[in-house]
């Protein structure tokens, strides 16, 4: 891997960990949802379909069975999606999950997501590396 390749990793890691579907987040766990998002987060519709999922999933995390304070979107929140009630108020879109999961669920996903839309795969020992630096047998 060249010094270039390095640095390039190491930029789609910080965006891995920066951008995650309509959410920011930043140091501390902190996160607050992209402007586009805030409309849709502070509706009554999403208030209604928040609270019913919660209750379904007990305000347990359906990952670690901890106190559930959040509501994750499997099919995550868009630009393109973000008015489409099929993704955006589908309870069988959404789980409760504590804050924990919660963040750890949008870092695998992006992770996945964002690296190989940056040309860039995780190799056998869970590093980022450039896709074509790989060999296959």
């Amino acid at each position: 891997m060249t010094d270039c390749d390095t640095h390039n990793a190491d930029q789609v890691a910080a965006i891995v960990r920066v951008e995650i579907s309509g959410i920011n987040t930043w140091r501390g766990g902190m996160a607050m949802a992209q402007e586009w998002a805030k409309p849709f987060y502070n509706s009554h519709e999403w208030a209604q379909v928040r609270e019913y999922v919660m209750m379904r999933d007990r305000y347990s995390c359906v990952h670690c069975g901890r106190p559930a304070q959040e509501v994750h979107h499997k099919i995550h929140l868009s630009q393109d999606n973000i008015w489409d009630p099929s993704i955006t108020l589908n309870p069988d879109n959404l789980v409760a999950l504590c804050r924990d999961c919660h963040f750890r669920q949008h870092e695998e996903d992006a992770g996945r997501g964002a690296a190989v839309e940056h040309g860039f795969v995780f190799d056998e020992n869970g590093q980022l590396v450039p896709a074509d630096s790989l060999k296959i047998f």
